[in-house]
Order: C-alpha cells, then sequence, then structure tokens
C-alpha cells in the first residue's frame, strides 16, 4: 500500500511513516539505522526494566506437595495417626 505524501503514519499497519533525528532533528524515512544529515544512530538501544523480588510473599502460599504415591499415602497416614491421638488426648472415643 502507497501511502499518501504529508501522513504520519502507515495506514495500513499504523507504524510512524517518518523518524526524527534526536540528534539533529532531521526527519529520516523508516527503516533507516543513521540519520542522513548528521549520521547520528537512529536505532534507539531496548530499555530493560529490572524486576525486584518481594519483600514479603503471601502467607496463603502452600508447599509444593509431592506427587510421588508413596509421599502421597505417608502423608494421609500421618493425618490419620494425628486425628486418632487427638480424639484420645479430648477423651472422645471412637
Amino acid at each position: 500500500m502507497k501511502n499518501p505524501s504529508g501522513v504520519k503514519f502507515c495506514g495500513e499497519c499504523g507504524a510512524r511513516l517518518e523518524f526524527t533525528c534526536a540528534a539533529c532533528g532531521a526527519a529520516n524515512p523508516p527503516g533507516d539505522k543513521f540519520c542522513g544529515q548528521c549520521r547520528a544512530s537512529l536505532v534507539q538501544a531496548p530499555s530493560f526494566t529490572k524486576f525486584a523480588s518481594p519483600e514479603t510473599y503471601p502467607l496463603n502460599i502452600s508447599p509444593k506437595k509431592s506427587s510421588h504415591p508413596r509421599a502421597r499415602s505417608k502423608a494421609n497416614s500421618n493425618k490419620s495417626r494425628f486425628c486418632c491421638r487427638h480424639e484420645r488426648l479430648d477423651g472422645v472415643t471412637g
């Protein structure tokens, strides 16, 4: 698609059609890597944002559960033993 003269953005994709040199202010066509007037670089280095780790974590995060069958059965047997002991300590008979 040919864009008419005088427009600033592409009618099909919305890309800017003219880039202004930060060093001298000259207009340059898209795709140029260097200014045609002063040879300054038109390509901006990507800026990376450094993410900080959180100072605290939510309390509702549970530890990762094992998917190993033996680990799961051991966890279940520990719970049942705890319940039985708990009932005996309270004086409740089963």
